[in-house]
């Protein structure tokens, strides 16, 4: 056979390959670990506007806020459902405790843990052709919490049982000094010892599952596993108990698992994984900071610097980063404060004026855009919502609607996490696609968190001594103010991109989360864009 010939022939068939996929999307199944927005519908929402085929469970049983998700349910939906996908993606989180807040509050024994870890084993031996997915977390340890997401204990002695798990993670590592430990033995008199001994033996529960699911991945049952550190700090249980995962899976390729700090966003980045491993793909991206610390930033709600999460991320979601933004497929442009402080979004030192190293970010931002380059945005600055500064600089540059992809939500982590998978998956989008989701994220990350949340909270919750964590009969003054503080938003800054209607609702009773219903029609991008 001729080497012409031969490469006829490869060529014909990378043709029919690539027909092939485009033709048949492979199908997808998504149980998250609960039904909030950013957790469910948004997830939901960028990976239907790829076109990807997704089949995920009926919204009751997930479950609510303090209403755990029907294991048993979810089992047969998943059961019954798992023959007509290529991929599953799954919450262990919602399979084993019936979600996020389950896996905190359960009172579940280590038996019956077992056997529902069995279900995913059975899974795969009835379904040996599909590819299983699998994120859960280690169970967080706040400093304080408070809204029926812990044990109710945890609301007055929370801050406590941090500072004893911190001590002895240090501890341990032979960091305590004499003055921490006397602090120490004086904290472990303030929590009832029992109180202690209920939220150490069900993270003890929780810590067996994680390497029983390690024990999945390293015998081929799961093709990826995903373990989330949820909030921690770089002294904590969430850090101690780490290291125990830490060494049960040394021995296990990073194209196999990843134990990362963040949990929320993990859906995204494994429905990213998967679409990339099934259409043999390898996006590739280039990483830039803002000037200063950059990379080296330890932001707050983890415990390690932004480099090692932003790596993890990426190796979990399957994306190649590159240094050169003309040779990648995307730029991943990092908002860091530049002394590497994180900050709470919503406080009033969040202000819309730009620091030295957010306008160098910005211009930089400009022009990449201008050289034809994808650019998403993980805004990092502030936890919880936009850095108002970065904002108006991307505003007055015109560059918002430019934007590949946003993000600026909950934890740096999360932030980051999202905006890499939206960042990748785009290659599937149409540009009116790209536009919905990015108005999504400007109007909660931007509009709603970094400001009309705090606005509620003083001119209605605090006047009227409602509650922020159970909105209940305030839900709907609430809801009204929201609305009209949107829309008045929008018209004043997201002239581009226009719409017919943005209603809001409130899913979880509290003022933390916000939903969108959004209706929009196409914007013509200015010819200077890149998309």
């Amino acid at each position: 056979m001729t080497k012409k010939l031969i490469c006829l022939l490869l060529t014909i068939a990378a043709l029919c390959s690539t027909t092939y996929a485009s033709a048949t999307k492979p199908t997808l199944i998504f149980i998250p670990h609960d039904d909030r927005p950013i957790s469910f519908k948004n997830t939901v929402d960028t990976v239907k506007a790829t076109g990807f085929p997704l089949l995920t469970p009926p919204d009751p049983v997930l479950g609510w806020r303090s209403q755990p998700g029907n294991t048993a349910e979810i089992d047969k939906w998943l059961s019954d459902y798992v023959s007509k996908a290529d991929a599953v993606i799954l919450s262990a989180d919602m399979l084993l405790y019936g979600g996020l807040v389950g896996s905190r509050k359960h009172a579940y024994s280590q038996e019956v843990i077992a056997q529902r870890v069995e279900r995913i084993k059975k899974i795969k031996e009835a379904n040996p052709s599909i590819r299983l997915y699998v994120f859960t977390s280690l169970m967080r340890s706040p400093q304080f919490s408070a809204g029926g997401v812990e044990p109710d204990y945890y609301e007055q002695y929370g801050n406590a049982i941090f500072r004893i798990t911190a001590f002895q993670d240090k501890q341990e590592l032979g960091l305590l000094t004499a003055q921490e430990k006397r602090e120490l033995e004086e904290l472990k008199k303030s929590v009832p010892d029992h109180i202690l001994q209920d939220w150490l033996a069900r993270r003890a529960t929780n810590l067996e599952a994680n390497l029983m699911l390690i024990k999945l991945a390293q015998a081929g049952i799961i093709d990826y596993l995903a373990l989330g550190k949820d909030d921690n700090a770089p002294y904590s249980q969430t850090h101690r108990e780490s290291r125990v995962l830490a060494k049960a899976a040394a021995f296990l390729a990073s194209n196999r698992y990843q134990l990362i700090s963040g949990i929320d966003e993990l859906g995204l980045i494994m429905l990213t994984r998967a679409i990339n491993d099934l259409t043999n793909r390898q996006p590739t991206v280039t990483v830039k900071y803002a000037p200063g610390k950059g990379a080296a930033t330890v932001p707050s709600y983890a415990d390690e610097p932004m480099e090692k999460s932003v790596r993890s991320h990426l190796l979990a979601a399957g994306i190649l980063p590159l240094p050169n933004s003309k040779d990648t497929d995307f730029t991943l442009c990092i908002n860091t404060d530049e002394k590497g402080v994180t900050r709470e979004a919503s406080l009033p030192a969040n202000l819309p004026y730009p620091s030295k190293s957010t306008k160098k970010l910005a211009a930089d931002i400009e022009k990449l855009i201008k050289q034809g380059v994808k650019v998403a945005v993980a805004d990092v600055s502030y936890a919880n919502g936009a850095d108002n500064g970065l904002m108006a600089e991307l505003e007055k540059r015109k560059l918002l609607i430019k934007l590949t992809a946003y993000s600026g939500w909950n934890t740096p982590n999360n932030t980051v996490g999202f905006a890499i998978a939206q960042g990748a998956l785009t290659q599937w989008m149409d540009d009116s696609s790209r536009q919905q989701l990015l108005t999504v994220r400007l109007l909660d990350d931007w509009a709603y968190q970094a400001n009309i949340r705090s606005q509620l909270i003083h001119e209605i919750i605090v006047p009227q001594h409602g509650n922020s964590f159970y909105l209940d009969e305030l839900q709907r003054p609430v809801t009204k103010a929201a609305n009209t503080k949107i829309a008045k938003f929008v018209a004043q800054h997201l002239a581009d991109f226009e719409r017919l209607a943005v209603r809001t609702s409130f899913p979880w009773n509290r003022i933390f989360e916000i939903d969108f219903d959004i209706t929009t029609r196409k914007v013509k991008v200015p010819q200077s864009s890149a998309l």
